[in-house]
């Protein structure tokens, strides 16, 4: 059954992507040979992707939220890569102008809709093999603490399926004076259970003894909960030191060298590009309308908190007159220091483009929190919980809170802690 929900999968996003990439986009290949290389080139971007973000793997368990958050962070990062492999082969004068952006728009959209609207479909017939696959894997919970709480989660109980819960606490188990074990043998042959979730920890040691060796002598699935005493901790993963079992509590997917590596030859290849093929040109033309409206400095070069809070030169266009206030005043609406040339720079965000050069050399990376002043870092740290976070990976041009609308003036202490959430959320 699971091998039919991945099939399902696959032939789903496999086909949205060609179909549409062909109906949108197929008139910009002047033969069928460049048609052909161009889609083999896309659906090895597409499989390399897919195996960085696990598409389509623990089908079954995974939650749809989950699902959903890596198959959209999949998406953007896709149809980026195929922007950019359009602007190189056909030029940027090209792929910023009507005849193929409003396709492409198109090509964008569809390919969004059907990947993400046939999951519903998908995931309903997954709903229907964990309700059946379920009565195979009966559950009991032992107990409870301060993080049972969680098993009330849709998910996990369909895949589970808990019925309900059944009490092993010490006092009950001091009340039994003779053969524990046996009586325990006992509850687990009468009840038929398939797996123990075991979340008591006022448990003796002798008393889970006897649970693991009746579960074991009667091929029960043992599973334990541990007592965080109620502390928000977002469990990541257990990992085992020299046979010592630790919780993680973020997963840091570029921890894996593997996955830094990648990351960085991506950053590398398109920074590159960018500073090519588009600053090249565009850093003169920019420059002179700065000078000729403001005299003063091209770009903007700024400190800012980067990776582990070390600090870097952030470079920009130049958006405003040259004032004392830019290092601790952030830019509001209708502030003065704009220019009228500044204004419609920070309108496009073409005011950022010069940071591929920090990507090229390092500082950032193409997709990442937004890095922010040193001044919002020191005053924001105490203020927002989890703040400093954002900083175990390089800062972005562009992030999860940006494309998720959190971004332009910071009105409330509100409008920066929904960011640091999606900047945190985005990081695991």
């Amino acid at each position: 059954m699971i091998w039919i929900l991945r099939a399902s999968l696959i032939t789903l996003d496999f086909l949205s992507i060609n179909v549409f990439l062909i109906l949108n986009l197929g008139f910009i290949f002047s033969s069928e040979r460049k048609q052909g290389l161009f889609l083999f080139l896309f659906n090895i971007w597409w499989i390399i992707i897919s195996k960085l973000l696990h598409l389509y793997e623990k089908i079954l368990t995974k939650s749809s939220e989950k699902q959903y958050y890596f198959l959209i962070k999949g998406l953007i990062l896709f149809f980026f890569v195929t922007f950019v492999r359009f602007a190189a082969d056909q030029g940027t004068r090209f792929v910023f102008s009507e005849p193929f952006f409003v396709p492409f728009f198109k090509f964008v959209v569809l390919t969004s809709v059907m990947m993400l609207g046939g999951r519903i479909l998908i995931f309903l017939y997954r709903r229907k093999i964990r309700k059946k696959g379920s009565k195979k894997f009966n559950t009991v919970v032992v107990g409870s603490n301060n993080f049972s709480a969680n098993l009330k989660n849709v998910d996990f109980l369909e895949t589970m399926n808990i019925w309900g819960t059944y009490n092993i606490d010490a006092k009950q188990l001091n009340e039994i004076t003779e053969n524990r074990y046996d009586s325990v043998q006992r509850l687990f042959q009468i009840r038929n259970f398939k797996n123990v979730i075991i979340c008591d920890n006022a448990l003796e040691h002798i008393d889970f003894d006897h649970l693991i060796k009746a579960a074991a002598r009667h091929m029960i699935r043992i599973y334990v909960i541990p007592d965080l005493k109620g502390v928000d901790l977002k469990v990541s993963q257990l990992v085992t030191f020299n046979g010592v079992p630790i919780i993680k509590s973020m997963s840091e997917p570029l921890e894996e060298v593997s996955n830094r590596i990648v990351k960085r030859i991506f950053d590398v290849i398109v920074s590159f590009l960018v500073i090519v093929f588009i600053l090249s040109w565009l850093i003169p033309l920019i420059g002179l309308l700065i000078y000729l409206e403001n005299p003063g400095p091209i770009f903007f070069k700024q400190k800012r908190s980067g990776y582990l809070n070390k600090e870097f030169n952030c470079f920009k266009f130049r958006s405003m007159k040259v004032n004392s206030e830019s290092d601790f005043k952030s830019a509001s609406k209708s502030d003065s220091r704009i220019t009228k040339t500044g204004a419609w720079l920070r309108k496009t965000s073409i005011d950022e483009l010069p940071q591929f050069i920090n990507v090229f050399i390092g500082d950032m990376s193409i997709i990442g929190p937004r890095p922010h002043m040193l001044s919002q870092t020191e005053t924001y740290s105490d203020l927002v919980k989890k703040y400093m976070i954002r900083h175990f990976v390089k800062p972005g041009i562009s992030g999860w809170a940006q494309v998720m609308g959190s971004r332009g003036e910071i009105r409330s202490l509100q409008d920066m802690e929904d960011r640091i959430e999606k900047d945190i959320w985005y990081h695991y």
